[in-house]
């Protein structure tokens, strides 16, 4: 496999940053994210609500990008091309590709009353997140009605906690390998405008505001402002720039 361009790990770890920032405002309830067939007895003592459902939901939606075959941050090959392009880290992530592969190869079914059956917590999360919160898929909401809320929640908690556990356990490996998040370049400033549009922006003797609105000064108007200055501002400017 080739290797890949740093750009592409400096932007998976920019995304995690946001993920993060966002899983933060809906925190897992840990008896969720690690609810299983161990914990059936204790299905009466959870109290699922809204929170839970976003919870859950938010993360489905913030994971799709490193999940779905394709796509630029595709996690499953991330980690082959990391495997090569890290010398340090073939033993890491190695360890990462085979819990991802047992996580996967979980046996799970989702059985419908028309017959239906779902199998794999992958195929299910899919129903979940292209039926009502990605798209409108009447196929897979009808697949949704079909089966109590709190049964969906507790059996794709668990799954998007530990996709979530090996999202951060890569982020970590980077960082320690001295990638650093995607971050802006250029001396040029950015601005945000009202009411702005046409206005002219020429400056650029002053690269940092060249998207403010106005030209670079020349020496006619600055003997203009100058002559246009009293007395009383001349001296203050003057005890500034000698402190400057």
């Amino acid at each position: 496999m080739a290797k890949r361009s740093e750009d592409d790990y400096e932007l998976y770890l920019y995304t995690i940053d946001v993920y993060i920032r966002l899983v933060g405002a809906l925190p897992l309830d840990k008896s969720l994210a690690q609810f299983g067939v161990q914990n059936f007895s204790e299905i009466g003592n959870l109290d699922i609500d809204d929170r839970d459902f976003a919870a859950v939901a938010m993360r489905l939606m913030l994971q799709r990008k490193y999940f779905v075959r394709g796509k630029d941050l595709f996690f499953k090959g991330l980690l082959k091309s990391a495997e090569q392009d890290f010398d340090s880290g073939k033993e890491v992530i190695g360890l990462l590709l085979a819990d991802l592969e047992s996580l996967n190869a979980q046996d799970i079914e989702f059985a419908f009353g028309n017959g239906d059956v779902v199998s794999g917590l992958f195929s299910n999360s899919e129903d979940a997140m292209y039926g009502a919160l990605l798209h409108a898929d009447r196929r897979r909401i009808e697949k949704l009605i079909d089966l109590p809320e709190y049964m969906r929640i507790l059996a794709l908690a668990p799954y998007v906690a530990e996709r979530e556990r090996l999202l951060l356990r890569f982020s970590d490996f980077l960082r320690a390998a001295g990638v650093k998040p995607l971050s802006r370049c250029g001396e040029e400033a950015a601005v945000v405008s009202y009411g702005s549009k046409g206005f002219e922006r020429s400056i650029k003797g002053s690269p940092s505001w060249r998207n403010l609105q106005g030209r670079d000064l020349g020496p006619a108007d600055i003997e203009q402002i100058a002559q246009a200055t009293s007395i009383g501002d001349a001296c203050i400017l003057d005890v500034v720039c000698r402190f400057a």
